[in-house]
């Protein structure tokens, strides 16, 4: 599952896309499974998603509300299904947490997530609320080095993410994908 931030806007649209074989070409689903926040991720049996930022567009001059950077919840009855409140819900336990690209385990006990660090939330069961997050893998802000976008593996050994360091000009940043292994 993918999503897109169309410009000017907080609301992605949802698409998936599929592939015959490992190792052949991605081909993006034609239809529309709906809209949420940037950042989407998808929980194992694909019936929950997670996003980060504002899922509603506001106009530019109007404040933002509190929890504008808190994730939310998006639920759906099928894989067939689209995901429905555009606007999704606070996750339970994470409703004042500053969080992109929330993504969780296989299991859906554990979300990962950035602020700048790499933090990670965990849970009792599933229906239960998400404890506060602590800091899996720590950036550092001093010498302007940023983590981002976490993706944890299915086995759970392997967490990807993004490191955001300075760079020259023109960009003033560089990216590289990290791996950390356990």
């Amino acid at each position: 599952m993918c999503s897109s931030l169309p410009p000017y806007s907080s609301s992605a649209q949802v698409r998936v896309a599929r592939r015959p074989r490992i190792g052949g070409t991605f081909v993006i689903d034609a239809a529309d499974y709906g809209q949420t926040g940037p950042d989407f991720s998808i929980s194992a049996d694909e019936l929950t998603g997670y996003a980060a930022a504002i899922p509603i567009e506001l106009p530019p001059d109007l404040p933002l509300p509190p929890d504008n950077f808190s994730p939310r919840l998006f639920t759906r009855p099928a894989k067939s299904a689209t995901f429905g409140v555009r606007a999704g819900r606070l996750i339970p336990g994470l409703e004042t947490v500053p969080l992109a690209a929330p993504d969780p385990s296989p299991d859906g006990l554990w979300l990962f997530g950035a602020n700048g660090h790499i933090v990670v939330a965990w849970r009792e069961r599933l229906d239960a609320p998400f404890g506060a997050p602590s800091v899996a893998m720590a950036g550092d802000f001093q010498a302007g080095i940023f983590l981002r976008d976490p993706e944890v593996s299915r086995d759970c050994r392997r967490l990807y993410y993004v490191q955001q360091e300075p760079g020259p000009p023109p960009a003033y940043s560089t990216f590289s994908l990290r791996v950390a292994v356990r």
